[in-house]
């Protein structure tokens, strides 16, 4: 491949990813302005324990969503490297889809920012939580395998899923 198709091949690559991130980052803008208090702006979070609490959940979910995204836009785009196209430096050596789980801790720290306990939010949570396990594990799951085959047999056999394990040395 001569060295044009590969500049277009990776910059079509980082555009996909930036183009996932902004869909997140719409979804997220879309749920605070759902939960917040009518009438008010993005802006008037709770300042309670509950609402802090909140803040430090999206800062940390933000963080760790970029870290994810970066560590798998690195991989998907240097399929060659040392991944081989499967993320498995940062979050996903202690977890295999720490993205999800970052939009998940971000969706929850702002329905703490704003919202006030509805049973119907349970419920909603739990039942996006399990479409989101299905789409996964018939999904994303079954077509990485047949892209990667043995690797990531391996790689799901030491990372977990959903819950992250910390190993120490």
């Amino acid at each position: 491949m001569n060295e044009g198709l590969k500049a277009s091949a990776h910059m079509t690559k980082w555009t996909n990813v930036a183009l996932r991130e902004l869909a997140w980052l719409a979804a997220f803008v879309f749920w605070a302005y759902y939960k917040k208090p009518a009438d008010t702006s993005l802006l008037h979070i709770r300042l309670d324990p509950r609402g802090i609490i909140g803040l430090i959940l999206v800062a940390a979910g933000i963080a760790l969503h970029l870290w994810s995204a970066i560590v798998l836009a690195d991989n998907i785009c240097n399929p060659a490297g040392p991944g081989g196209g499967l993320a498995k430096a940062g979050p996903y050596d202690y977890v295999r889809n720490p993205i999800y789980i970052a939009g998940a801790i971000i969706f929850i720290g702002i329905y703490l920012m704003y919202a006030e306990f509805q049973r119907v939010d349970s419920i909603a949570a739990v039942l996006v939580g399990l479409l989101l396990h299905f789409y996964v594990v018939r999904v994303e799951e079954p077509a990485t395998m047949k892209r990667l085959g043995e690797e990531y047999a391996e790689y799901r056999r030491r990372v977990p899923r959903w819950l992250p394990v910390i190993r120490f040395l």
